[in-house]
């Protein structure tokens, strides 16, 4: 059976009911036929029981402010009137195409006492129409003034509804920002977040990007993919069915049983915008996640350190080092190859370590500063002369080291490591080295037998789970 063959696709998904059927405007539409430059006929006072309400449908559909406001201080009635055939209001009119979206007049009837809910008699509220026909700043000061933005019209759309169906994320960021209902349904069973699956609106200047970006909104604020109207069909259905590939892509990725969106969901509790940054940078499978680093973890503004600790380790297990070793050589690389022998002591014992004497090639900056970035814990080999390297103002990569590990982990995820016994007594200790960790206990490494003592103390801190800022 065809993919075709399996639901029925209504014609009201498409066209708002406002198109699909009779116009709330018709009745008044011969208007046009008896205007001449914008001057209606004077007959029109002899020919009907409302000159006043024909005049002001002539004055808002020339964009004429200063006859309406004239119109209105003649009689204040006029301004909240039943002036279409659907009883729609100047305000609501106003908003329409049918009057060439006068912005201007209706941004004044908003600030000048306007009833800002009242409904048509299809329903339609000067919001609804707002976000139909592209008027975001009329919308945004109907949206200040309180109004119920969570009205439905005779066939159940919403603002939000017409927001996402016509290509309007900055206007339905802020219905959902003021507490828009997500998952209410037109009386087709259609949701905001399937409205926007669709292709762009023939009728408007729509485009996939601003669509996606609805999809992605509503996603973000909770909206409830497993929702289905009659005949089973649900959001990627319907993505698959208007050939959207942009949006097949996106609700597969959230929606997948395994991969990158549930991990982050499930496994490390992240909201839903998270699995959104993730899919804009395009981190889709968990393969692509192997190149994830803490400064793309940044950029994407992720600004909890233990998150960014978490998501790492998860995602990029194989680049994840239990401990960065930062030391000085020494004049004649004694002390480097101490640390070299630690670092073998501490791989037989199951610990991955950064060694700068195993792991640096190209770019040497660029693979300390990853190095720490991948790294649990930091082990920091106390020299006096590392300790002069970190306090001097020129570069040098302990400084650089030791710096990127403060910044990055914290000195709560730094672990000191004395291997020069003039350095057991910190009130010796000067400059950053003691100001970032003079207050925590070191491990006493002077000699063969304190290491073999206290070997077992360093690998405890090692493994132990990191501190947050």
């Amino acid at each position: 059976m065809s993919f075709a063959g399996l639901f029925s696709w209504p014609r009201t998904a498409l066209h708002e009911p406002e198109d699909a059927g009779r116009s709330p405007y018709t009745a008044i539409d011969n208007l046009e036929s008896v205007r001449t430059g914008g001057v209606l006929k004077s007959f029109f006072d002899l020919f009907t029981h409302e000159p006043e309400q024909l005049r002001m449908y002539g004055f808002i559909a020339d964009g004429d402010l200063n006859s309406v406001k004239s119109a209105l201080q003649r009689n204040p009635n006029l301004l909240n009137m039943r002036m279409t055939a659907a009883n729609s209001t100047p305000l609501i009119f106003s908003l329409h195409k049918r009057s060439g979206g006068q912005r201007r007049i209706a941004l004044w009837l908003i600030e000048n006492g306007a009833d800002l809910n009242l409904q048509n008699d299809l329903g339609w509220t000067a919001l609804m129409t707002a976000c139909r026909y592209n008027q975001p700043e009329a919308a945004e000061a109907l949206i200040k003034r309180r109004v119920d933005i969570n009205l439905q019209n005779d066939n159940g759309w919403t603002a939000l509804m017409y927001a996402c169906r016509h290509n309007q994320p900055n206007i339905a960021r802020i219905l959902i920002e003021c507490g828009a209902i997500l998952d209410a349904k037109n009386k087709e069973g259609w949701t905001a977040l399937m409205l926007a699956c669709q292709q762009p609106a023939a009728d408007s200047d729509g485009t996939q990007e601003g669509l996606l970006s609805c999809i992605k909104l509503c996603y973000e604020a909770g909206a409830n993919l497993d929702i289905r109207r009659s005949g089973g069909i649900g959001a990627l259905d319907t993505a698959r069915h208007f050939n959207r590939s942009d949006a097949i892509e996106f609700l597969e990725f959230v929606t997948a049983s395994e991969g990158v969106a549930k991990v982050l969901s499930d496994e490390l509790g992240q909201p839903r915008h998270r699995v959104v940054d993730f899919y804009n940078a395009s981190f889709l499978q968990i393969e692509d996640c192997l190149n994830l680093t803490d400064s793309c973890l940044c950029r994407m503004g992720f600004n909890s350190l233990p998150d960014r600790r978490r998501i790492l380790e998860r995602f990029n297990s194989a680049f994840v080092y239990h401990a960065f070793l930062t030391h000085d050589w020494g004049d004649d690389d004694s002390n480097h190859r101490l640390v070299s022998s630690i670092n073998a002591m501490l791989q037989d014992a199951g610990i991955e370590t950064w060694f700068d004497g195993e792991r640096l090639n190209g770019n040497i900056p660029l693979q300390i500063m990853r190095g720490i970035e991948n790294s649990r814990k930091v082990v920091v080999f106390i020299t006096r002369r590392y300790m002069e390297k970190v306090g001097q103002d020129s570069s040098d990569y302990c400084k650089d080291e030791y710096q990127a590990a403060v910044n990055v982990l914290g000195p709560e995820n730094m672990i000191p490591v004395v291997v020069d016994p003039e350095m057991l007594d910190t009130r010796t200790w000067t400059g950053l080295l003691q100001y970032n960790l003079g207050s925590l206990l070191y491990i006493d490494f002077t000699s063969p037998a304190k290491r073999e003592a206290n070997f077992s103390f360093l690998l405890q801190q090692i493994r132990a789970t990191n501190q947050s800022n």
